[in-house]
């Protein structure tokens, strides 16, 4: 339910209420009055001759008899109470004197006679060896609400439809104030780098804004966890992979150090440029995944796809045919496509020397490009050992390591696939990884056409 609607249905269910209280309450006053003058009429008619008749009957036959006839004119009065209380304030029949009218026996049995507000509803009657007994009609309690709102009047009303709206308030508050604590709750636990806190499902599973709010914001909080989780992994890879190289390099300057002959120390002098090269082309890597990554929107201009792979085949063939594999391009007339050249360059190269890397001596590579609907796909199989299923996904991330445990002792990668994939995702497209079905891996770029 959207947060409007709920305020104005809450709106519109004070006033409900209100009303009907009003009304309700009116209802009742009116029936206690009308109630109230004929139950006085009937007293009164009942009074006239009350004291008469039961000092008659003690007089006659004593207590006993006096109860026996006030429990008959008790069954004939319905709606009123007929008490007969003794000098101890015991009513004779053994029943229960109201609140309201204690004070007033309390009186009488001082010697006080009944206070005047009862009228003829209260009599005494006296009998020269039984004593004095009070006889008392006590008319019936009005109802709770009438007794708490009625005498105030429209100060009453007043009250009770502040009542109302105060409580129809404090739950619409509530049910607005309790998101948005806990959305401070949640932000403050981020803010205090715990970054596994989530809105409650109370929260996220609500219908309106505020519901959209949660989810929203738990969607934020898991996008943050793992960009602070990857940035921290990125720096432990970044660390161990810088450090093998350094490592190499330390042991190739000692013994360069020690090498007793000229052609050792030119061999360790050739070790050393070599991982300074490695250690070079890795920084460069790196720089290149932080730069695509922090990169919001890359400029586009039309790009020949087929004339792009061409020149990249050429530039690579070289290394492929240094491990005697083949490169096979089959693409279809020149067409273009929106990209940033430079990126989608990189994305591409990474791919394929990934591919000849892992091509065995004599294997061959398939590049194929193709319009499917609105998009661009273009194809790189090798005939490779391929990738666990489990791990095409991994591939794409910096530095993965495809082994049960990113340990340090796991075989570690580089950032190039992780640049093709951000390459792809900047430009609006994706990159995905399958194994093919006699042997290889078959990378699949998309591109929105």
């Amino acid at each position: 339910m959207a947060l409007y609607l709920r305020i104005f249905l809450a709106f519109w269910l004070v006033i409900l209420l209100t009303l009907s209280a009003v009304i309700f309450l009116n209802r009742q006053l009116q029936q206690d009055q009308d109630m109230a003058a004929e139950t006085s009429q009937r007293v009164q008619r009942f009074a006239d001759g009350m004291g008469a008749r039961a000092q008659a009957v003690l007089d006659r036959a004593g207590p006993t008899a006096l109860a026996r006839w006030a429990q008959a004119d008790q069954q004939r009065q319905r709606r009123m109470q007929l008490l007969i209380i003794d000098e101890q304030g015991s009513e004779i029949l053994e029943k229960r004197v109201p609140a309201r009218v204690r004070s007033g026996v309390r009186e009488w049995r001082s010697g006080q006679a009944p206070p005047a507000s009862w009228g003829p509803w209260a009599q005494e009657i006296t009998h020269p060896q039984h004593g004095r007994f009070l006889v008392l009609l006590v008319p019936p309690s009005r109802p709770l609400l009438v007794r708490l709102v009625g005498p105030l009047g429209p100060w009453g009303l007043l009250g009770l439809a502040a009542v109302i709206s105060g409580i129809a308030c404090l739950l619409l508050a509530r049910s607005v104030t309790r998101p948005v604590t806990e959305l401070r709750r949640v932000g403050q636990a981020l803010g205090r780098g715990r970054l596994h806190e989530r809105v409650g499902e109370d929260l996220a599973l609500r219908g309106d804004e505020l519901g959209d709010l949660g989810r929203d914001f738990n969607q934020m909080a898991a996008r943050l966890e793992r960009l602070v989780g990857g940035h921290r992994q990125l720096l432990r890879d970044v660390s161990h992979e810088l450090r093998s190289p350094l490592t190499r390099l330390q042991m190739a300057l000692a013994l360069a150090g020690r090498a007793e002959t000229a052609d050792d120390r030119q061999r360790h002098l050739l070790r050393i440029e070599q991982e300074i090269q490695r250690l070079d082309e890795l920084i460069d890597q790196i720089l290149d995944f932080s730069r695509i990554r922090d990169q919001s929107k890359l400029a586009r201009q039309p790009i020949d796809l087929v004339a792009l792979l061409g020149e990249l085949v050429e530039s690579i063939r070289l290394e492929a045919d240094a491990r005697s594999v083949q490169i096979d391009l089959r693409a279809p007339a020149p067409f273009s496509v929106p990209a940033h050249r430079e990126w989608l360059w990189r994305a591409l190269e990474n791919v394929l020397r990934n591919a000849v890397r892992h091509s065995p001596s004599g294997g061959k590579i398939e590049i194929k490009l193709e319009k499917v609907g609105g998009t661009s796909e273009i194809s790189i199989m090798d005939q490779g050992p391929g990738v666990a299923d489990d791990q095409l996904e991994a591939i794409f991330e910096p530095f993965v390591r495809l082994s049960a445990e990113r340990s340090e002792s796991g075989a570690g990668g580089g950032v190039g696939l992780a640049i093709a994939k951000a390459a792809a995702e900047h430009h609006g497209g994706s990159i995905r990884a399958e194994n093919r079905p006699h042997g290889g891996l078959l990378v699949r770029l998309t591109l929105p056409a």
